[in-house]
């Protein structure tokens, strides 16, 4: 909830000696980077953890074998790779074959060419998707694959030539294909990229944990449930 992330987020800000239970649900919950999104950039110290302008604590980086990349009881599309296992790994996937499933945050549709930022949920993060007109299924999405649609991605990990990203997902290959679950009429979908308001959100209860805050909020409230009930290492 609102208030489990209001209070790691002060706790963070205090030099208190805390209990060793509460020390070890503080510290792996400011080393999330769900929390930088929702609370702050924090670098953890021995006195509970501290605000800081500096990046935030850099995750463990994944195992990049296809079992431990592979998501759990995914077979259903055909084993699918979280984004934000992608994005920690970085440019060490790149040139490895890759599904991703998600919905579509935006999308741009030039005439060779279609532009998707996916996002699943596993962080604030999107990831973006490049499609050539001739990959399987690229034309299932026409005039249904705006903001909120639901799609599956298999591809290929490239070095993203824009500089606020380090990869990006290519289907151009005969064996690439983009798969569309549920399709989406732009002129219905009441969410966009931009931000919304609290108040907008509560009217929207089904669809509000794509938002960003909200979504970033359930992450540190994941971070803190694990924590609080992880046995003592």
């Amino acid at each position: 909830s609102v208030a489990d992330a209001s209070l790691s987020c002060s706790l963070a800000q205090l030099s208190l000696s805390l209990p060793t239970n509460v020390k070890r649900w503080l510290d792996t919950c400011t080393a999330s980077p769900s929390y930088a999104a929702a609370g702050g950039k924090v670098s953890a110290s021995t006195g509970g953890g501290a605000l800081s302008s500096g990046a935030a604590p850099a995750a463990d980086a994944p195992a990049l074998d296809d079992a431990s990349l592979t998501c759990k009881y995914s077979s259903a599309v055909g084993g699918r790779v979280q984004i934000k296992k992608i994005i920690q790994a970085g440019e060490a996937l790149i040139g490895r074959t890759i599904r991703v499933c998600g919905w579509v945050r935006t999308m741009r549709d030039q005439k060779q060419v279609m532009f998707l930022e996916l996002t699943d949920g596993s962080c604030p993060q999107g990831l973006q998707v490049v499609l050539d007109p001739a990959v399987p299924g690229y034309e299932s999405l026409k005039g249904k694959c705006g903001t909120g649609a639901s799609v599956s991605c298999l591809g290929t990990l490239v070095k993203s030539p824009a500089p606020k990203q380090p990869v990006e997902l290519l289907l151009k290959e005969s064996d690439h294909e983009v798969t569309l679950f549920g399709g989406v009429d732009a002129q219905d979908y009441p969410m966009a990229k931009g931000k919304h308001s609290m108040e907008f959100l509560r009217s929207i209860g089904h669809l509000r944990p794509r938002s960003t805050i909200i979504g970033s909020v359930a992450r540190v409230r994941n971070a803190l449930a694990h924590a609080t009930h992880a046995p003592p290492s």
